[in-house]
C-alpha cells in the first residue's frame, strides 16, 4: 500500500513515472505522476490513524496526455480507510505525497499532495471462534491473539448471511471449529449490543450459533459476566474468511 512507480513514455516523449497513493483520509486512487528530475518524494508519515482495510475497492489511475490533460482508468484494489477512534480495527499511518488529481470536470490534472492512510501489514488468520472467559472477548482481542487484524466487513455479511443462507452461514463457525446445532435469529434490547454473530457454548446442550439483523457487528464490542457466548470474528482478508 506504499505508493510504487513505474516508469513510462508520455505523449510528449517526456519521462513519466506512475504512482499508487491513497487520497484523503484513506479514500484510494492511483495516479501516474510526471516526473522531470526524481522519483516522487514522500513524506515521512507525521500521524497515525485508527483504520479499517477495504477489499474490492475501485482506485483510479490518472495519466498525464500533456498540455495539463489527463486520461483516466479504473480498477479493483484494497484500500485502508481511517474512521473515528476506537472504531477501525487497525492503526494506520497517515502519508502524504504528491500526485496528478483532476482540477475540473474537463480533463484538466496537476501535481498535488494527497494524503493516504497506508495499510499496514497483516496476517489472515480467517474465521476465528473467541475464547470463552467470564466475559464475551471482543474480535479485535480474539484477532490479536489469533495473529490477524479484524475484519469488520466480512462480519457484518457473515451476520446478513444467516436470514438467507443457514448452509453458507454454519460453514463460517465450521471453518473456525465450531458447530451449529441451530441457528436463531435473535432481536429486541436485550440483544441490541453489537456482538453478533456468534455461538452459545454450554458442555451437554446444543450450540446455537445466533445473528442479529437490528444490529450490525463490530470489532470492539464486547459484553461483561458472559461465559457461554462466543463471538466468531473475520481476522484477516476476505479471502481467508470465505462466506
Amino acid at each position: 500500500d506504499r505508493p510504487w512507480f513505474r516508469r513510462g513514455r508520455a505523449h510528449d516523449g517526456s519521462r513519466q513515472e506512475k504512482g499508487v497513493s491513497h487520497d484523503s483520509m484513506g479514500k484510494s486512487s492511483v495516479f501516474v505522476v510526471a516526473v522531470l528530475c526524481a522519483a516522487i518524494a514522500e513524506l515521512a508519515a507525521a500521524q497515525t490513524c485508527s483504520c479499517v482495510r477495504r477489499a474490492e475497492q475501485t482506485c483510479t489511475a490518472l495519466e498525464s496526455l500533456g498540455d495539463g490533460l489527463c486520461s483516466s482508468s479504473s480498477f479493483s484494489c484494497e484500500k485502508c480507510e481511517c474512521v473515528a477512534d476506537g472504531e477501525g480495527s487497525e492503526t494506520c499511518n497517515v502519508n502524504s505525497a504528491s500526485a496528478l488529481v483532476f482540477t475540473d470536470d474537463e480533463g484538466m490534472c496537476a501535481l498535488q499532495t494527497v494524503t493516504y492512510a497506508e495499510c499496514p501489514a497483516s496476517t489472515d488468520a480467517g474465521w476465528t471462534v473467541a475464547t470463552q472467559s467470564a466475559n464475551i472477548m471482543s474480535c479485535d482481542s480474539a484477532c490479536a491473539a489469533a495473529g490477524g487484524a479484524c475484519n469488520v466487513d466480512r462480519m457484518i455479511a457473515l451476520n446478513n448471511l444467516g436470514a438467507v443462507n443457514t448452509t453458507a452461514f454454519a460453514a463460517a463457525f465450521e471453518a473456525a471449529g465450531m458447530s451449529c446445532d441451530s441457528i436463531d435469529a435473535v432481536s429486541g434490547a436485550f440483544y441490541a449490543e453489537p456482538i453478533y454473530p456468534m455461538v452459545f457454548v454450554l458442555s451437554g446442550a446444543p450450540q446455537i450459533c445466533s445473528y442479529n439483523l437490528e444490529t450490525s457487528p463490530t470489532c470492539a464490542a464486547t459484553r461483561s459476566n458472559n461465559t457461554l457466548n462466543r463471538r466468531i470474528c473475520c481476522c484477516g482478508a476476505d479471502a481467508s474468511c470465505p462466506l
